[in-house]
């Protein structure tokens, strides 16, 4: 009886079963070949003798001659004859170029497609089909591989696709850590005056009137020199002067605000200020800094232009932290009031601030603590700090006794030192 293998008709193709090698297109493997034990010692004239299927196959369409030729051989010769045509359509792979055609897979299932087979590894074949489209199946689901046929169709059911290889990504550098600008901040928008037309009020033909120079226009021309421009300029600001207390408010709205009682009125007597333009409102109390009397300066029309603060009362220590800030060439210390002091051997210390920047010595302190940090006074606000300072020496010239005998803190308006300096200028 013949074998099975010997019953394969003519035009059809072997079934893998048959032959269980599988060849790839881009390297050549045999995967089992276990009928044909001396493959590798068989060949033709003009071959060497070794020469295995690794090394001299070459591409998927010519083994559909291979199979033709094992057909054609293994009909009426039994197994043997199967080998010997097997292994001499093998052999002459060995000048056979790349593949160019389309080969036909049928599966176990009935199905068949049309693809390129590019490459087999661990029983996975890999195709590409017509589109370009590359994907693979288990070498379990193929029943028979016929070559060079149509066009393939689009990817099948049966095949996964294979996803293109992509390069590794290369992880992006941690970003560099940048400095968060600092919060901008937002001034509130400017105010109009609180009323219409509102603005520094003086007494008619006030120029006319001014007196002639002296000490209290020489002291306040030294001290107040870095603090303004002599000019006249008589619109509104917007200018906190002390508490809630603004610039040009009117006296009796401080007044409510402060929460203060009954007041003395009087009008300025200093030289510095136009003639007749000037009221002082004083009102007793404790008030910062041990402070015991509170004096608003207002203009002619009644409206606040400066707060003066002000303690008599007698101490042994210096208010400034420098005894430098001390001189006995200075005469007057209380500009509301035209105070001045009374004997020649007295000191008078001078701290004065535009806005928060110091301009003369250091701001007050009786735990005589320096203080070289901004200075807690607003914005278009000039403060004088004076301290008159009593000292009594022996006929030696030894000090005997010493004492800070008043304290005063002024805070007017820029436009009111503006107006100071021009009435120093018009004064000479």
């Amino acid at each position: 009886m013949k074998p099975r293998g010997d019953k394969n008709r003519a035009g059809r193709s072997l079934p893998l079963q048959k032959i269980p090698a599988v060849i790839t297109n881009s390297n050549p493997v045999v995967h089992s070949i276990a009928d044909c034990p001396a493959i590798t010692r068989v060949g033709r004239a003009g071959r060497p003798r070794g020469l295995t299927l690794r090394d001299r196959f070459g591409t998927l369409p010519v083994v559909h001659r291979v199979f033709q030729r094992v057909e054609r051989r293994g009909r009426g010769l039994g197994r043997r004859g199967l080998l010997i045509g097997l292994v001499t359509g093998l052999v002459s792979l060995g000048a056979a170029g790349p593949a160019s055609g389309q080969h036909r897979i049928t599966f176990k299932n009935g199905v068949v497609h049309e693809c390129k087979i590019l490459g087999f590894e661990n029983g996975i074949f890999t195709v590409e089909l017509s589109n370009g489209v590359k994907a693979s199946t288990s070498q379990a689901n193929v029943a028979r591989i016929e070559f060079d046929v149509g066009a393939a169709t689009p990817v099948p059911p049966e095949f996964s696709r294979v996803a293109p290889s992509v390069p590794a990504a290369v992880p992006a550098p941690p970003p560099r850590p940048v400095a968060e600008p600092p919060p901008a901040i937002k001034k509130p928008p400017p105010r109009g005056p609180p009323r219409p037309g509102m603005e520094l009020t003086l007494a008619s033909h006030w120029q006319h009137r001014l007196g002639r120079g002296n000490t209290a226009h020489r002291d306040a021309g030294r001290l107040l020199a870095g603090c303004g421009t002599p000019q006249v300029d008589l619109g509104w600001k917007d200018i906190t002067l002390w508490g809630k207390v603004t610039y040009l408010m009117p006296v009796e709205e401080a007044k409510t605000l402060l929460g203060l009682g009954i007041s003395t009125k009087k009008a300025l007597s200093c030289s510095l200020f136009p003639p007749s333009s000037f009221f002082a409102h004083e009102f007793s109390g404790h008030f910062e800094d041990g402070m015991t009397l509170l004096t608003m300066v207002t203009d002619f029309a009644g409206q606040v232009v400066a707060v003066q603060l002000s303690d008599g009362m007698t101490r042994t220590e210096r208010w400034m932290p420098q005894s430098t800030a001390y001189s006995t060439e200075w005469s007057l210390y209380n500009f509301v009031d035209d105070a001045r002091k009374a004997n020649s051997h007295w000191e008078i210390g001078f701290h004065v601030a535009k806005g928060p920047q110091r301009v003369t010595g250091y701001p007050p302190s009786d735990t005589r603590v320096i203080s070289t940090g901004p200075v807690d006074n607003n914005e278009g606000v000039i403060r004088i700090d004076s301290d008159l300072f009593s000292v009594k020496k022996n006929q030696w010239g030894l000090v005997e006794e010493s004492r800070s005998r008043e304290r005063v803190r002024l805070l007017v308006a820029q436009p009111v030192v503006d107006l100071m300096l021009y009435v120093i200028q018009q004064s000479r």
